[in-house]
């Protein structure tokens, strides 16, 4: 809501009132009034006109705002006006720590601080401020491998890029109960970290974290979904859902019942679909069936032409 003020302007209409020009070019404006001089009235009407406009506007600035500002309380006044931020109110940019075992960060000077890490440290963060964001980089030494010991009202902070000479960045906001929470993941320069400090993306097909993974991981768990191989009976390939499909080569019937054994078995004959592409010899004619379906093979009998070859396939539920 809105607050209120007593501050309004002198001589608001301006009457008897020096022009801009004359009183900027004004000698008692330049050189002070002079004692035993006469101070015209036109010259302090503007004086007071000025500063009272200048005074006027910032205060119904404070009013809307929600401020309440008058003239009558000096000591109230002033702490109304101390809502007005200055830059000596805005903490500064980045601090530059040393290592030490246990470190202080002072949030009330800073709002970003620069660790060095030559072993484990524990941090203390003094003078944090509802809706503050800070910025924590952490400098790994030759050696690599610190840990950081985060304050208890901290919450959802990870540890920095083990790696040797890695730098690492994380951001937390301060909510209104004066907590730390993480507003970013750990971003190194070798990439981005997930708990525990796990390099992301996962590093391999069947790791079931919650980390990130990236194209090359997810190229690399579809291929590994799939299974395959082959045999001197023909070559099948399985799919995540557990379908299996099986096929071979060009192979010739002969005459009478030519019997086919799948590379590997299938689980059961139900939904088992079985193809045959027959190919006659040029300019003949003939016809065959399937029969003695299993879960290991199928016959294919043909009336006894010479030269007919077939190709086939079959598609059911993987074992």
């Amino acid at each position: 809501m809105p607050g209120s003020t007593n501050f309004v302007p002198w001589n608001p209409s301006q009457i008897n009132q020096e022009s801009d020009a004359a009183y900027a070019s004004d000698s008692q404006r330049v050189g002070g009034a002079p004692n035993g001089v006469a101070f015209p009235s036109a010259t302090g009407n503007k004086l007071f006109y000025q500063v009272s406009v200048g005074i006027t506007a910032l205060m119904q600035m404070m009013a809307a705002k929600g401020f309440t500002v008058n003239d009558t309380n000096l000591a109230t006044l002033t702490s109304v006006l101390a809502a007005i931020r200055t830059t000596a109110d805005i903490a500064s940019g980045l601090d530059s720590i040393s290592y030490s075992s246990a470190i202080t960060c002072d949030a009330a000077a800073f709002i970003g601080f620069q660790i060095s890490l030559a072993g484990n440290t524990t941090l203390t963060v003094t003078g944090v401020a509802a809706g503050q964001s800070l910025i924590f980089i952490f400098v790994q030494d030759s050696a690599g491998g610190h840990i950081v010991t985060w304050p208890g009202t901290f919450f959802g902070g990870l540890q920095p890029d083990p790696t040797p000479n890695s730098v690492s960045v994380i951001v937390f906001d301060i909510d209104t109960g004066l907590n730390g929470r993480a507003a970013s993941p750990v971003i190194s320069n070798n990439g981005t970290f997930a708990t525990g400090g796990l390099v992301c993306p996962t590093r391999s097909p069947g790791d079931n974290t919650t980390n990130a993974a990236t194209t090359a991981f997810v190229d690399a768990a579809i291929a590994g979904s799939f299974t395959s191989g082959s045999n001197s009976n023909g070559a099948w390939v399985k799919d995540p859902t557990g379908e299996l499909t099986q096929r071979n080569g060009n192979v010739s019937l002969g005459g009478g019942d030519f019997v086919v054994t799948f590379p590997i078995a299938f689980a059961n004959t139900i939904n088992l679909s079985i193809v045959v592409t027959v190919v006659y010899p040029s300019g003949d004619t003939g016809f065959l069936t399937v029969n003695g379906i299993t879960t290991s093979g199928f016959n294919i009998h043909q009336n006894n032409l010479t030269g007919m070859s077939a190709n086939w396939i079959a598609i059911g539920n993987g074992s």
